[in-house]
């Protein structure tokens, strides 16, 4: 599933850069890679978020 605007029908690949490799952070980008978005996953050695559409944040 890509996302999509209700009000257009074009499918968009979203840049999603996830902070934090674990339970949350892994599964969702593992969700969103199946789903064909381009993902990088950063852990404590960091990273670079600058040309990232969306970046969640799953720390504990």
């Amino acid at each position: 599933m890509k996302a999509s605007h209700p009000f257009n029908q074009k499918e968009t690949e979203l840049k999603i850069v996830t902070i934090g490799r674990g339970t949350i952070g892994g599964g969702l980008a593992g969700l969103w890679q199946a789903a064909g978005h381009d993902v990088e996953e950063l852990g404590r050695d960091g990273g670079d978020v600058s040309d990232a559409d969306v970046v969640p944040v799953a720390v504990q």
